[in-house]
């Protein structure tokens, strides 16, 4: 499945952002990047939709929340899947509404990560169901 998966990581630390890739591309995920939500809304707008964005929760210009709003208000971007990546622990109930398909916290757990990649990837084609946040 992991070949079919296209996968937007979005975080404006570099090295949080260029691990993130790398361990998706040797999972066989075609994997782009962005450092900030005002880059991923472009990148968005301009690209074919990915199968999934990896959203960091605090970015400058337009923090993680602000960006999937903009999506969520968008029509050709609403439906694509996003989780959540967060560094502050009261995250959760900030993002409560935004129809996440999870969210994670920093420091990521790779596996655990590949592991929810994979499952929104199966939901995304149909092969399961997962409760939004």
């Amino acid at each position: 499945m992991a070949s079919n998966l296209s996968i937007l990581v979005v975080d404006d630390d570099h090295d949080v952002r260029e691990a993130i890739r790398d361990s998706l591309r040797d999972a066989g995920y075609e994997v782009a990047t962005a450092e900030n939500g005002l880059e991923a809304l472009s990148w968005l707008h301009t690209h074919r939709p990915p199968s999934l964005v990896l959203l960091d929760y605090m970015m400058p210009y337009l923090d993680g929340a602000q960006t999937r709003a903009a999506m969520l208000s968008d029509p050709d971007l609403r439906g694509i899947p996003v989780v959540m990546l967060t560094a502050d622990g009261r995250a959760r109930e900030a993002v409560v509404g935004l129809a996440l398909e999870g969210c994670f916290e920093k420091p990521i757990d790779l596996r655990r990560l590949l592991e929810a990649v994979e499952a929104a990837g199966r939901h995304a084609y149909g092969g399961g169901a997962s409760a939004p946040l």
